[in-house]
């Protein structure tokens, strides 16, 4: 196997770091560690901090509760198909928490062949999540300004 220099690497990677692009790599939660898609959230992608929704393919609990307030306001439910992500099951884009992840993180797991980058989404798919954004209730004010075009300016 030919070795490819980190400084390569590490450049292919950050080339990839796109706001709306989908990733699947590994993500340590409390009780397991799984392959998770990721939507990538940053405006700044030379922050240390990677911004993030989770994605999910296990959508019963958001169809059971789709008329609730908390999942008509904050999910994205993407059928089957509809993008390049979801070519073979129905998707959710779960908007109610934003995750971090260190770009040191993200860069390793790719390194590590534990990183994928996959298509980065529609602009009507974007245009839905900043929409969800900006009228969200539950993501904090200290996440606006590294998520969300044109904050400050009110656009």
């Amino acid at each position: 196997m030919i070795s490819i220099p980190d400084d390569i690497l590490k450049e292919r990677f950050d080339t990839r770091l796109l706001r709306g692009n989908v990733l699947r790599t590994l993500i340590n939660f409390p009780i397991k560690t799984i392959f998770k898609r990721l939507l990538l959230l940053n405006i700044n992608f030379n922050l240390e901090d990677i911004y993030y929704f989770l994605t999910t393919s296990s959508t019963k609990w958001y169809i059971e509760n789709k008329e609730t307030e908390i999942v008509k306001n904050n999910c994205i439910f993407i059928k089957k198909g509809e993008t390049i992500n979801n070519q073979t099951e129905d998707m959710v884009i779960d908007c109610r928490k934003v995750y971090i992840i260190s770009k040191s993180d993200l860069f390793n797991n790719y390194k590590n062949h534990k990183l994928d980058f996959l298509e980065k989404f529609s602009q009507d798919i974007i245009n839905r999540v900043d929409n969800i954004i900006m009228n969200s209730k539950l993501i904090a004010p200290k996440y606006l300004s590294k998520i969300i075009y044109d904050y400050h300016s009110g656009n």
